[in-house]
């Protein structure tokens, strides 16, 4: 009864903060955010491969909204490694354009580092790879980055986790090696149009990012479980993008992102689970460029084991 309550009352504080529009930017799927939650699956004695199906729905800049769907495959051997894909394909529908493509390939390699009873220490080490140049055009004009399933950009992703009894503790890292060759500049755009209420993106050299995440877990009725957590994002430098062939800085694009989620999860057998998980950021940089402003993020995780 007193998990059932806690789940009420978790799903009603997100519903409340998806709904509300000062909270403009959501979790940072550049890559840092995704990559961290990895496969929750039983050690095993013998290799085990893992797979799961992630369709989601988004709001986005100026409202617009953002349908994808990832496939993610990880295969695991009885010391723990696991060596991992993950897949995405998103479609926008803004109030300026609809684009469809496949995101960026992110490959992962997990290790443990310790564990025992009550504690498990692993690292884990990322790259995205970047699928397209981000510059994908409607009539000939730059679209901004919110239009654009891949980021453009070779990032490397790393982070350390600590599970204890019901308790997950966090830290990452990512860094992208490159910049876009997206040409969107809201100044080409007449005042009073859409377009130019987008920010500019124009070759954009995104800042690094720092991510912590605090998570608890608790046990429901019988096969189902419920887990809240807050993962907060620092952007630790200012993006830049390139006007009149210099690189400049944009303001407020340093800071922190906060995003808070809650999941519910039903473990249908020991090979089979669903997780149906909401997020949502009270706290948000101000300036965004890189199009992964979210108002909140709604997505059912589908995963299985052989």
């Amino acid at each position: 009864m007193k998990t059932q309550k806690i789940t009420q009352i978790t799903l009603l504080l997100f519903l409340l903060l998806a709904t509300n529009p000062i909270f403009s930017q959501g979790c940072s799927d550049a890559g840092v955010c995704s990559v961290t939650q990895q496969f929750d699956a039983p050690s095993s004695k013998k290799l085990a491969h893992h797979f799961s199906l992630t369709p989601s729905i988004g709001l986005g800049d100026q409202q617009s909204w953002i349908l994808g769907s990832v496939i993610s495959y990880q295969i695991q051997n009885q010391k723990g490694w696991s060596f991992g894909l993950a897949l995405p394909y998103s479609t926008t529908f803004g109030n300026i354009a609809t684009t469809s493509g496949i995101g960026d390939i992110i490959l992962s390699l997990n290790a443990p580092l310790f564990k025992n009873a009550d504690h498990q220490v692993s690292w884990l080490i990322a790259g995205k790879i970047a699928t397209g140049d981000a510059n994908k055009l409607d009539q000939g004009m730059a679209l901004p980055m919110i239009y654009q399933q891949s980021s453009g950009t070779n990032d490397l992703i790393t982070s350390l986790q600590w599970n204890f009894k019901t308790w997950l503790f966090a830290a990452g890292y990512q860094h992208a090696f490159n910049t876009t060759e997206n040409t969107f500049l809201s100044s080409d755009f007449l005042l009073d149009s859409d377009a130019a209420k987008y920010h500019s993106s124009a070759y954009l050299k995104r800042g690094d990012d720092v991510m912590v995440r605090f998570e608890k877990r608790f046990q429901g009725k019988k096969k189902s479980s419920f887990k809240a957590g807050v993962l907060p994002i620092f952007r630790i430098q200012a993006d830049e993008i390139k006007v009149n062939d210099e690189y400049q800085e944009i303001a407020n694009s340093t800071g922190l992102t906060l995003n808070l989620y809650t999941a519910w999860r039903y473990q249908f057998s020991e090979q089979f689970y669903t997780e149906l998980q909401l997020a949502a950021p009270p706290i948000t940089r101000e300036v965004r460029a890189d199009g992964t402003t979210r108002s909140f993020l709604l997505n059912l995780r589908m995963a299985f084991s052989l």
